[in-house]
């Protein structure tokens, strides 16, 4: 079963639902929820979500999304020895260097972000979630679109100011 480390700007794309990276993001994602592959993110990745979830939309759903998120996506410890990696790393971004070395450290295949320019010199190979679904579909995968997406939309999601989860 192919492992994938999802960049953080994946995860945001979907539950900022931003366009134009929105569908592409949750059809990645939920090749995960589905358990057609293996997914991780980094440790320092959820701290990122967290902040930025809260910070866009509230305490509680940002809460709530990590708790449904690591149901189904590992969560790779960023240690000392992959600080120090990041630290020797060619890529030009510190952020970019560490999920680089985790992704490595754990074997993972495929870093899966839209800033495959920032992973040029990486040593796992980055590639878009567009590029990483047409790879899956032409291996024979089928997949159904919306299956997390749907979750969360029906569950968690909010409009301007209203939010749509029962447990809020």
């Amino acid at each position: 079963m192919r492992s994938i480390l999802f960049d953080t700007n994946i995860i945001l794309d979907f539950i900022l639902h931003r366009e134009p990276f929105f569908e592409d993001s949750s059809k990645a994602l939920n090749l995960a929820y589905d358990k057609r592959i293996i997914g991780f993110v980094s440790a320092s990745t959820i701290t990122d979500l967290y902040y930025i979830i809260r910070k866009n939309k509230n305490k509680n759903i940002a809460k709530n999304f990590i708790t449904d998120l690591i149901e189904f996506i590992e969560i790779a410890d960023v240690n000392k020895e992959i600080i120090l990696q990041a630290l020797k790393s060619d890529l030009n971004d510190f952020e970019d260097s560490v999920q680089e070395q985790t992704a490595s450290v754990y074997g993972i295949q495929y870093i899966i972000t839209r800033n495959i320019d920032d992973y040029k010199l990486s040593v796992v190979e980055a590639i878009t979630p567009g590029f990483f679904l047409e790879k899956m579909m032409n291996g024979g995968w089928a997949m159904d679109k919306w299956g997390f997406a749907k979750f969360w939309m029906l569950n968690y999601l909010t409009t301007e100011n209203t939010v749509l989860m029962n447990n809020v």
